[in-house]
């Protein structure tokens, strides 16, 4: 069962709130997004639904080259808070992003974070 899934207003609105809040920039290469976005989950949809804090937009070849990397190295993935463990609620799990870590919350915003333990 999905948790929490969006219609297409709420993406859209979802979207424009998560450009705001990366300042129109790629959380994985930090190069311009402009209008090429893509969506990404950091911890499964069907575990951790649709919510701000566990979404971030990426260029659409990083979230490819992203997703070969956690099946590749799914540890680093982990330990810079792109992939959410299952046990872990995504709103306070930070993800190192723009050279600091950051919690995201569910309003959109993100607030300064320590590297997790």
């Amino acid at each position: 069962m999905v948790k929490n899934k969006w219609d297409r207003a709420q993406w859209e609105h979802a979207t424009m709130t998560m450009n705001l809040r990366c300042g129109g920039r790629c959380w994985w290469c930090t190069k311009e997004l402009k209008n090429q976005v893509a969506r990404h989950h950091r911890q499964r949809r069907q575990v951790g639904g649709d919510h701000l804090s566990n979404l971030v937009l990426l260029h659409p070849n990083c979230h490819n080259l992203h997703h070969s990397s956690v099946h590749q190295n799914p540890t680093e993935a982990v330990a810079l808070g792109f992939i959410v463990p299952t046990w872990a609620e995504p709103v306070a799990y930070p993800i190192f992003a723009h050279n600091k870590w950051w919690l995201l919350d569910d309003a959109g915003t993100m607030l300064p974070s320590k590297k997790p333990d």
